[in-house]
This record gives structure tokens, C-alpha cells and sequence, in this order.
């Protein structure tokens, strides 16, 4: 089961949503509608944005994050920038929430940075973060050794095909 909480943002004081296969809303304009729509879109295609980000590590596009925290900092100002690019700015949003429980100890929030400087900071939360973290570590290594292995020598049409399928 997921759910959505949503605090002070935009025409929202305070919203908790269970998320079903179909949600229906209905309501007066500028009541929420869509920034709750907005919402459930941000946080439910999070999951390709994370394939993609591991698949640019692998190939090459995106640096190799370092220490492991740092995957996670970058992957959130790419989810902070998907936000931004949704809702425009929201630093007069200072007491913003939104909270998505995706269930399994699984969550992502979205609040206003602690700065005083009006940026907003996307979380991921629970063993969200630390799986992620794995799951980076583990591109990261893979990329190491597919590197290693072109480098190192020629591959026949049998090596890269099975490498290709462990990729």
C-alpha cells in the first residue's frame, strides 16, 4: 500500500492519500487537483529516473559518484531539478511537506532545505537509501571491471555477448 502526504504546498494545508490503481479527483479550480496529480506523477516515475541514473553510471555519462554518500546527493539534485521543472520555484512554499510511503520502510520526501537560502531537498528515506547506495556501489564496480576487461583485452562475440547479458 502507497500513500501520499502533502503539507502546506500550494492550495493544500493538509492532505493524506491512499494511492490506488485509480484515483479520482474531484473538486472546485485551484483547489489541488493537479498539484496532487503533479505529486503522485513526481514520485511514482522516481524508479525510472533512478534506472536511468544507474544506467548513465554504467555507460559513462555520468560520473562515478565517489565517497557513498555522494550518489545519493547527486541523484537528489536530479530528483530536486525534476521537481523544480514540475512545480517551478517553491521557496515561498517554507513549510512544505510531501511524503510518499511506498510501503516496505520505503519513503521519499520532498521539504524546504534548512539553508534559510529557499532550496528545496529531496530525501530518500528508510532502507530506500541504503539500498540505493548499494545499488550504486554495485554499477560503479561493475563499470570498474567492464573497463578492466576491454582494456585489458580483445573479447570474442561470446564474452560480450555473456557480458552483455550480466549487464
Amino acid at each position: 500500500m502507497q500513500n501520499l502526504t502533502i503539507e502546506n504546498f500550494g492550495p493544500i494545508k493538509q492532505a493524506e492519500i491512499e494511492i490506488r490503481s485509480v484515483l479520482v479527483f474531484i473538486g472546485p479550480q485551484a483547489s489541488g487537483k493537479s498539484t496532487i496529480s503533479k505529486a503522485i506523477y513526481f514520485f511514482k516515475s522516481l524508479r525510472d529516473d533512478l534506472f536511468r541514473y544507474l544506467l548513465d553510471i554504467l555507460n559513462g555519462i555520468e560520473e562515478a559518484p565517489a565517497p557513498p554518500g555522494y550518489s545519493l546527493s547527486q541523484f537528489g539534485r536530479r530528483a530536486r531539478d525534476k521537481f523544480l521543472g514540475i512545480y517551478g520555484p517553491v521557496a515561498h512554499f517554507a513549510l512544505m511537506r510531501l511524503y510518499y510511503d511506498y510501503g516496505n520502510g520505503v519513503y521519499v520526501a520532498v521539504v524546504p532545505s534548512n539553508d534559510g537560502l529557499g532550496f528545496t531537498n529531496v530525501w530518500l528515506g528508510g532502507s530506500f537509501g541504503e539500498k540505493f547506495k548499494l545499488l550504486v556501489q554495485d554499477t560503479v564496480t561493475f563499470r570498474q571491471k567492464a573497463e578492466e576487461l576491454r582494456r585489458d583485452r580483445f573479447l570474442s562475440s561470446r564474452e560480450t555477448l555473456r557480458f552483455e547479458a550480466e549487464q
